[in-house]
Order: structure tokens, then sequence, then C-alpha cells
């Protein structure tokens, strides 16, 4: 039989751990890798969701601020209605309706007022 040094076998467990070791870093520097491009990914796709909220949201402002179009939907208090709501915050925002000019009353020679 083939007699095995001491030293020949404890060259053999060094180079086994030595090899295992790198290809150790190897493998967690690839998935060090893969995890990154997974962020990089995740970052691009919260971008492109973030700015699809910001367009929506500009969308939907454009449209509540518009003059003409349909019908526009108002939510006020749990309800939802075709027009605005007239609160007291809004009522000052309503088309000035035209007074009548009110006339000073005359007075006559014997002092008495007419309308």
């Amino acid at each position: 039989m083939v007699e095995v040094d001491v030293q020949f076998l404890g060259g053999v467990a060094v180079t086994v751990f030595l090899a295992l070791l790198f290809f150790t870093v190897v493998v967690l520097w690839d998935l060090s890798l893969a995890l990154r491009s997974v962020g990089d990914k995740v970052d691009k796709l919260e971008d492109t969701l973030d700015d699809g909220l910001t367009d929506v949201g500009h969308n939907l402002e454009g449209f509540s601020h518009s003059s003409g179009g349909g019908t526009q939907l108002h939510l006020s208090s749990g309800t939802i209605s075709s027009g605005p709501t007239q609160g007291p915050a809004q009522q000052g925002q309503q088309p000035h309706q035209p007074q009548q000019p009110q006339q000073a009353p005359h007075q006559t020679p014997s002092g008495q007022a007419h309308a």
C-alpha cells in the first residue's frame, strides 16, 4: 500500500481550504452584484411609478380646473355630486348679480319723503 505523509495531507487540506475560500468569495461577490442589479431595477421602477403618478395627478388637476368639458364630480361630506358644493368658503366665489340702484327718497316742499 501507498504510504501518505502527514505533510502531504496537510498540504492537501490547506489547498482545499484555500479553494473553498476563493469560491466562497466569488459566490458572495456574484450575489452582491446580483442584489445591486435588482436594487437598481427597483429604483428605476420606483422612479417610473413616481413619474406616472405625478402625471396622473397633474392631469386630474387639469381636469378639475378646466372651464369646459363634461360633467365634473365633486366629493363633499361623503357624497358625490355633479356640481360644486356651496359651503361658506365657496359662497364668495359665486358670480356677482347686479343690484338695482337704490334711489334716495325725494322730499317735497311739505317735508314728506317719497320713494
